[in-house]
């Protein structure tokens, strides 16, 4: 009997190191490989914080202005941390309430489409060595292009199984990964647009960027640069840390509503009211929004078809 108890024993033993070494390595494969981001490297970027818990990203765009992900705007009013690259060391930079909040008017949360939107804070944020607004480039993207792209979303993610929610782990340091943009038609052959993936496809709002990595929860509302102007806002993707192309809300495509909110919406709440409404079949077309607009059709009353994507950041 003793050496039965022995041998039980012993399995339980080597079950629970290869239960552990499945963990780990199912860890790393979902490590997402971003490093460390120098100090100063980008000043516009904000932390969104309930509570004093990280939650989304965003960037600074005027004194009183942050842009984000329509997605992290349509709960509370966050506080705003700007001028850190450890959040932990919040002391070496300072914090803004906001003062209200702007999605984009035909963002629908069954959606995920048009995922951009602004905050405007109750009082000017002051600009230094940390802490800098970003210009918005309202020009497409190449194909090819190296794009900046930071955060402190998770660094790493695994799923223990479908019935729990993700293991998750947080850095306290700013991340940076270097993606390459892709051409809308190549990243539409990555998402499905019969729904078999939970979306429907990717429609011209988005800007699509690919890295063996990439963003993950927390990340969203976060900067995508091309020499250090802002060409996307993080949104979403199928899977973190999958060598799937991520989608960004495209600065080129809501360069007039960002521009139309930071004016008129200053000193007054008020709501999206210069949306681009795009005919339906215009809407998968890189070419659509120049061709559109030249063509003097902007007053269109086309409703945009709808997107039911799966949202997977936070």
């Amino acid at each position: 009997m003793p050496n039965s108890h022995r041998s039980v024993s012993l399995l339980l033993v080597v079950l629970c190191c290869l239960l552990f070494c499945q963990v780990v390595e199912s860890l790393h494969r979902r490590v997402i490989n971003g490093e460390d981001a120098e100090a100063g490297l980008a000043p516009y970027q904000v932390s969104l914080q309930i509570g004093g818990w990280h939650f989304c990203g965003g960037s600074i765009v005027t004194p009183f202005w942050v842009l984000s992900a329509a997605h992290c705007l349509l709960n509370h009013l966050p506080s705003i941390l700007v001028g850190v690259t450890d959040l932990s060391k919040e002391f070496e930079g300072k914090r803004y309430n906001a003062e209200y909040m702007i999605p984009h008017c035909r963002y629908d949360p069954n959606v995920h489409a048009d995922d951009v939107g602004l905050i405007r804070t109750s009082e000017a944020i002051k600009y230094g060595e940390f802490v800098k607004p970003i210009t918005i480039d309202w020009r497409p993207v190449p194909p090819g292009s190296k794009l900046l792209t930071t955060g402190w979303g998770a660094i790493s993610y695994v799923e223990l199984s479908k019935e729990s929610s993700p293991v998750e782990e947080y850095p306290q340091k700013l991340q940076k990964i270097i993606m390459t943009a892709i051409s809308l038609e190549e990243c539409q052959q990555y998402y499905s647009s019969d729904g078999t993936d939970g979306t429907n496809g990717v429609d011209v709002g988005g800007l699509c960027a690919f890295f063996a990595g990439g963003t993950c929860s927390g990340d969203s509302g976060g900067p995508l640069v091309l020499k250090d102007r802002l060409v996307g806002v993080v949104s979403y993707g199928l899977a973190c840390g999958d060598n799937i192309p991520d989608v960004f809300a495209s600065m080129w495509m809501y360069y007039d509503f960002i521009q139309t909110i930071t004016r008129d919406c200053l000193y007054q709440e008020c709501v999206c009211r210069e949306a681009m409404i795009f005919p339906h079949d215009k809407l998968y077309s890189e070419s659509s929004k120049e061709d559109y607009f030249q063509s003097g059709k902007t007053t269109s009353n086309s409703k945009r078809k709808s997107v039911n994507r799966r949202r997977v950041l936070a």
